[in-house]
């Protein structure tokens, strides 16, 4: 059995985890960010932020009912990494809200029936990558309008088709097929959200592997369509390991079945790269991997 157990959220109302302040953090750093991009840009995630909103609630106030372990700072962390990490022309009110629907049902019953711990973020972001693919070939455009700029303090106006190769590609765009509008609104900060949350992801010297576990995958996935600028891939390794180390992505983890789920992922990532798969789905591939190698290895 693999039993070397870090816990970074402990999924009950008993928090007996040392690292709830390192949750803490992580949870106010999400919303101070959050709360920066509504001032300058309210039109944008006034309507998401609200049905995010109250149907988190709803979902709270359901599994509190049920009497299903809940971690609340978990919650409101994933519902707010969500709304910054969907591409911003995904960010339509009817789409937002199908997808969330979709992620909470999803997450009740695999949680439920087959044990298997995947953050609340992961379902959503599957959803929404997959009802804006459906809706897109049935002829029904529901996405909100491409931003060609996003203000956020300290940097100013940050146009997206002036970011170039020194920033990150879009998450749900393939190499092979650029769109430098299609972000999200972290990758807008792209690189340097990196230095923004290192004193939180690296709360631990030995959780540093897991960047370097992200850095291999997004490297390996480069090598079949040429160099890739060192700076994408540390955006994108940055943006992976904040969902990582969030609160609520597992109850518990094994940093040797973590280190596992990276062997699996990088040939993975390879054939990914050379069938001009997007990154996004080789992000979201892990976390079903690690999810089942913790049930199965750790009865968790």
């Amino acid at each position: 059995m693999l039993r070397s157990l870090y816990i970074l959220s402990e999924g009950s109302w008993g928090i007996k985890s040392s690292e709830i302040f390192a949750d803490l953090f992580f949870t106010l750093s999400i919303i101070v960010t959050f709360s920066l991009f509504f001032i300058y840009q309210p039109f944008l995630y006034l309507a998401v932020g609200l049905e995010f909103l109250v149907m988190g609630g709803g979902l709270y106030f359901y599994l509190l009912k049920k009497k299903n372990q809940i971690y609340p700072i978990a919650l409101l962390t994933q519902i707010i990494l969500t709304i910054l990490l969907v591409p911003i022309p995904l960010l339509h009110p009817i789409l937002a809200v199908i997808a969330l629907l979709c992620g909470s049902i999803f997450y009740v019953i695999i949680n439920q029936l087959y044990s298997i711990r995947l953050g609340l973020i992961i379902y959503i972001l599957f959803f929404f990558f997959l009802w804006d693919m459906l809706f897109r070939l049935m002829g029904i455009p529901l996405r909100a309008d491409e931003q060609t700029s996003l203000f956020f303090p300290g940097r100013g106006a940050q146009e997206a088709n002036t970011l170039g190769t020194n920033f990150a590609s879009p998450w749900l765009v393939s190499h092979n097929q650029p769109n430098p509008l299609f972000r999200s609104s972290l990758e807008f900060l792209s690189t340097y959200i990196l230095i923004g949350v290192s004193w939180i992801a690296f709360r631990r010297p030995l959780l540093f592997v897991y960047f370097l576990g992200w850095l291999a995958i997004y490297s390996v996935m480069g090598v079949p369509t040429g160099n890739i600028p060192i700076s994408w891939i540390v955006s994108f390794s940055s943006l992976s390991i904040l969902v990582h180390l969030a609160p609520g992505r597992n109850f518990y983890g094994s940093f040797y079945i973590s280190i596992i789920s990276f062997c699996i992922l990088v040939p993975v990532s390879w054939l990914a790269g050379k069938l001009g798969i997007s990154p996004f789905l080789v992000f979201l591939l892990f976390f079903p991997i690690e999810a089942i190698l913790v049930r199965v290895f750790l009865g968790k």
